[in-house]
């Protein structure tokens, strides 16, 4: 085996199961959510019209910040690192794994829970904030200070996924638009790797 399908085998038996012990202990909350989502008539195109929302306001940070910083965000870079040696993998780490733990995790656990103590703006605000964080944590991690500014524009995703679950007092929407929201980042760099492959850019 190479350096790196030893490396994506030993994540692959890090991720899977950690994946399924969250679908374990969290298949009450995931179970409300479907059942939320298959009780709304409108639920996918209200979902859709929160993701358009969310891009716009996505892309417009990142065009902002990529003024100020060239490069991105390390988080974005290392996913492209690894996209190259294993797209699939990447695909349903970033697709799929991703949105149903941070959701249940930053929504269903941390946002409930501060709301509870603090209320539901100051559980918003944090719970944003420490989203925003954990994405940022590769700069910290390779030191490169400069990419932390990115930090702005995960907050900003951890605000709005944040407020479609206030909103809804569920987690299936803010789901779905996470789930949109990365598989439109994955689509955009596995593009952008084909076309290096080709010799376009």
């Amino acid at each position: 085996l190479s350096e790196d399908a030893i490396q994506y085998l030993a994540m692959a038996l890090c991720i899977i199961p950690f994946f399924i012990y969250i679908l374990i202990i969290a298949r009450k909350v995931l179970k409300d959510a479907w059942s939320y989502a298959c009780s709304k008539s409108k639920f996918v195109s209200t979902c859709v019209k929160r993701f358009g929302l969310t891009l716009l306001i996505n892309v417009a940070i990142g065009a902002m910040l990529s003024q100020i910083v060239s490069g991105g965000a390390e988080n974005q870079n290392q996913i492209l690192e690894m996209i190259e040696v294993n797209p699939l993998f990447m695909g349903f780490n970033i697709v799929i794994f991703a949105p149903i733990v941070e959701e249940v995790v930053f929504r269903e656990v941390l946002y409930k829970r501060l709301n509870v103590k603090y209320g539901g703006n100051i559980a918003l605000l944090v719970s944003s904030v420490i989203f925003g964080f954990m994405h940022i944590i590769p700069n910290l991690l390779v030191g490169k200070f400069e990419g932390m500014i990115y930090i702005i524009q995960y907050i900003a995703l951890g605000y709005i996924l944040g407020y479609i679950f206030k909103k809804d007092e569920n987690i299936s929407s803010g789901i779905v638009v996470h789930m949109l929201n990365n598989l439109f980042g994955y689509s955009a760099i596995l593009i952008l790797y084909f076309m290096k492959l080709n010799g376009v850019v």
